[in-house]
């Protein structure tokens, strides 16, 4: 009898990476045995990072799932902390766990399996590399037409066109300050000629200056839902129903969502916290074009001296080239719907790859 390949799917308190997880899962439920195993970190480590190396010495043990032979075949996990964790399970298997990435690793690319990696992140194309357009994420059509129903009354209330604003969080090297979202707004409103409304939805980023400065920024019909005053989220809502959806640069997954739901898209790009001279010192240190195939800047990236270069830019212009996005100088245009499935396709060929070279008995026996 032939046994099923094990996968473990290794998730954190990250509900993005989570979500790309689930959708590689899914696809290869029907030919793998496949095992969620949830990881809890401990308090300091929840967002300070421990130093990267193969240990589950920053993980809570007890609270997570197990972490114990038999070993699986094959790991699929997403970010720094779990990272580690699934190399020091490749340890304990002898090198027989296959593991697999999403997004970029911190050190030691080639000590994983395959990098899946989004195209915001300029990661050299190795063997071991696949890349996509967007992450890995799907929206679920069935929630938005529920949250659609939930909203419908306040939705029908509110002056159209109904632009819904998702406000992130600064990230390096951008900020995003209160001034920075009241310009925003101020390029929305002049779009719309100070017609319908704006309707603002934080994130569980948001920074606490700009939550508390956001009241003040509303206009006439305008609303606001602030994240950490919790009750029931419009954000689906919004997606389902709103005639522009304008997303904070920093945000790859709201742009995303944004895209598989098939709204209009207004990308709001972040100014940078640096000056111009330290920009262009950050863009050579981290690899930029023509450094990128030096043996010294190989070197580096090997040792995790630096990390992989992300440029939300590229991936801003890359969904504005292809029609799916508009800056907020420009009216809003109708997209389609794009599917993951797609761009998940050769991803799934890679694993099944992997497993049908690594036979099961070898990675538990």
């Amino acid at each position: 009898m032939t046994t099923r390949p094990v996968v473990w799917v290794l998730g954190s308190d990250k509900l993005g990476d989570n979500a790309q997880l689930e959708q590689i899962a899914a696809c290869l439920a029907g030919c793998c045995a496949v095992e969620p195993r949830r990881l809890v970190f401990k308090a300091r480590h929840r967002v300070g990072k421990p130093w990267f190396t193969p240990s589950v010495r920053h993980v809570d043990v007890a609270a997570s799932s197990p972490l114990s032979p038999p070993w699986p075949d094959l790991i699929l996990t997403a970010g720094r902390r779990p990272a580690m964790v699934a190399l020091w399970i490749k340890a304990q298997s002898n090198n027989a766990t296959r593991v697999a990435l999403v997004g970029r690793p911190k050190r030691w690319p080639h000590a994983f399996d395959l990098i899946i990696a989004a195209s915001q992140y300029l990661i050299p194309a190795w063997p071991n590399v696949v890349t996509t357009r967007l992450p890995l994420m799907d929206i679920d059509h069935h929630r938005l037409a529920q949250a659609r129903t939930q909203f419908a009354d306040a939705l029908a209330a509110v002056p159209r066109p109904l632009t819904a604003v998702m406000i992130g969080a600064a990230t390096r090297p951008f900020r995003l300050r209160a001034t920075d979202i009241e310009r925003m707004l101020g390029q929305l409103r002049a779009r719309s000629g100070g017609q319908g409304t704006l309707w603002l939805v934080t994130s569980r980023r948001t920074s606490a200056e700009v939550r508390d400065a956001l009241p003040a920024m509303l206009r006439g019909s305008d609303r606001l839902h602030d994240f950490s005053n919790g009750g029931a989220n419009p954000y689906l809502a919004l997606l389902a129903d709103a005639d522009d959806v304008a997303v904070t640069g920093d945000s790859v997954s709201m742009i995303t969502e944004a895209v598989r739901a098939g709204r209009p898209l207004t990308i709001l790009p972040l100014p940078r916290s640096q000056s111009r001279f330290a920009a262009w010192v950050d863009r050579l240190l981290d690899g930029s074009h023509w450094l990128r195939p030096n043996a010294w800047q190989r070197l580096r990236l090997r040792l995790g001296w630096v990390a992989f270069p992300r440029r939300l830019e590229a991936l801003h212009e890359t969904l504005v080239r292809a029609g799916l996005a508009v800056w907020p100088d420009t009216p809003p245009r109708a997209i389609e719907r794009t599917e993951t499935a797609p761009e998940l396709a050769p991803v799934i060929e890679r694993l099944c790859s992997l497993l049908i070279h690594h036979p099961g008995a070898t990675a538990r026996g």
